[in-house]
């Protein structure tokens, strides 16, 4: 049995390397070490062939995988049955794989049968429990019942709570999903106060990095953007801004989408402040304010673009990918709202050589929007959809901010 614990740990090391073909002979080792030193039906060969399983779902082999993921469960329930909690283990990692597949009525059984075997194994009350929990909730909501899964979800971290677990790392993120969920489904005042309270126990934890401080105080702002709260929003925003530049990368892309969400509205305070009270002075410092910030997160944008196009910068590859896709959608929507930034900043410049200089800045950002659109690069990870409109508003603003030159 010795050799069996070598292999399994020398399987697992290069597994987690992504030598996946190397870990596969090691796994297959162990398995032959556990049949011979613990016997066929023994949970040791289970074990075995679970990890076999999750070798081929992470090397995406997922018609060799599944028999192996059957296999684990069939002779946990027959060897252990539900005493120790094992095969809710093996049938959580089936559903999750199921769950990859998409194919989410057989993932939602074997999430809610390693949900009973949990319960009855480990106790209503456990983390594993409430894990399983959380993850069913994320099925439930992809079949469409958002308030089912919201009532999972939402029972996940109360158990957290209840059993001290309430502002670990996991038990934060879970709350973050929350969020995320009761946003996207309109339940905006529970999510507002389930965020506040997550970016409470971010600000309070040791553990907690800037960047998941700026992150939850941003998907705080977005949540409270759609309710019209844009003066508290300034405030996040600015402190966001903060927390990020003196803890974080300069050119962290988070930092990029906080400075356009901040240039927004105050563009948007601006343009109030005009029409309420007249006052071109402060109106023009918002519009000047709003320019900086845009400005910065366009440059940003396409610098981590032009990065992942080059190859460089750090990071996976899926990240990478991730980063340029976001980089380039804040870099655009930054020049589209700089462009609109410079027609109404139209108003209130004291002077006609303030005027030129606006409009120059105004049409050079929009056209900076559409030599990006125009890049093949560009057309590559664009969605078409998502091409046509920035294009029809960089045409729209260009044609007012022509109507305004001829004026």
């Amino acid at each position: 049995t010795a050799k069996w614990r070598v292999f399994t740990d020398k399987a697992r090391k290069l597994s987690s390397q992504g030598l996946y073909d190397d870990a596969e002979k090691y796994f297959y080792k162990a398995l032959e070490e556990a049949k011979i030193g613990f016997g066929d039906g023994d949970p040791h060969v289970a074990s075995c062939y679970n990890n076999l399983a999750e070798l081929y779902r992470m090397k995406k082999e997922y018609e060799k995988a599944e028999p192996f993921y059957v296999e684990a469960i069939s002779q946990l329930l027959e060897t252990s049955g539900v005493q120790d909690g094992s095969a809710g283990f093996a049938l959580h990692n089936l559903a999750g794989f199921y769950l990859l597949q998409k194919k989410l009525g057989r993932a939602q059984e074997c999430y809610e049968e390693a949900l009973k075997i949990k319960g009855r194994a480990l106790g209503f009350d456990h983390p594993e429990y409430a894990n399983t929990m959380f993850h069913l909730g994320e099925v439930i909501r992809l079949r469409g019942d958002v308030n089912g899964a919201v009532d999972l979800m939402r029972g996940s971290i109360t158990i957290l709570e209840q059993i001290g677990l309430g502002s670990t790392a996991i038990a934060i993120k879970r709350r973050g999903r929350l969020s995320e969920v009761l946003l996207f489904s309109g339940h905006l005042k529970e999510a507002e106060v389930n965020q506040r309270k997550a970016v409470q126990i971010l600000e309070f934890s040791k553990d907690a990095s800037a960047l998941d401080v700026a992150s939850g105080i941003e998907l705080l702002v977005t949540i409270l953007l759609k309710q019209g709260k844009f003066d508290e929003c300034e405030g996040l925003l600015e402190r966001c801004i903060s927390v990020l530049r003196d803890n974080h990368d300069p050119n962290d892309i988070h930092l990029a989408a906080s400075l356009l969400k901040l240039g927004g509205i105050l563009l948007q305070k601006g343009r109030k402040s005009l029409v309420s009270s007249g006052n071109n002075s402060t109106a023009h410092n918002y519009y000047g304010k709003a320019e900086e910030l845009l400005m910065e997160a366009a440059r940003i944008g396409e610098m981590k673009w032009r990065e992942s196009i080059l190859g460089t910068g750090n990071g996976s590859l899926e990240n990478k990918r991730l980063s340029c896709v976001r980089g380039l959608l804040l870099s655009i929507q930054s020049l589209v709202m700089l462009g609109e930034l410079g027609i109404h900043k139209l108003d209130v410049v004291p002077d006609s050589q303030a005027s030129l200089s606006t409009h120059k800045n105004a049409e050079e950002a929009l056209r900076r929007a559409m030599v990006l659109l125009d890049d093949a690069h560009v057309q590559e990870v664009l969605k078409p959809s998502e091409a046509k409109r920035f294009r029809m508003e960089c045409s729209e603003n260009m044609t007012r901010l022509h109507e305004r030159g001829t004026e």
